[in-house]
């Protein structure tokens, strides 16, 4: 177990011994105040998160979004494909064999 672990279990057993009233009051003193509504293990929590945000992923960690590319980037596609910025729906037309934007120009 962590120290940080050791640490929330801690602070939960602490703020589980208290009053929904004093946990309210806890909530109120906070800056910014935290919403103060809510059962009592929804105000723990609340508390606890506060106390303990959770980690964020470092920068390599975190996933990257599934976005397309810059309009002044070439896309990355295999053959077949067609650009996704210009085309997003794909082809043009059924009988195009090749096409041609900004980005490049492209052959099934």
């Amino acid at each position: 177990m962590t120290m940080a672990e050791s640490n929330r279990e801690e602070a939960q057993a602490l703020y589980e011994q208290m009053t929904v009233v004093d946990l309210q009051a806890e909530l109120g003193e906070r800056t910014p105040p935290l919403p103060k509504t809510g059962t009592k293990p929804e105000l723990v929590a609340r508390l606890l998160d506060a106390d303990f945000p959770p980690a964020t992923p470092s920068p390599d960690e975190a996933e990257q979004p599934d976005v397309a590319p810059d309009a002044d980037q070439a896309p990355d596609v295999e053959d077949g494909e067609l650009c996704a910025v210009c085309w997003p729906d794909g082809w043009p037309s059924s009988d195009t064999n090749n096409a041609s934007c900004e980005h490049g120009v492209w052959d099934r």
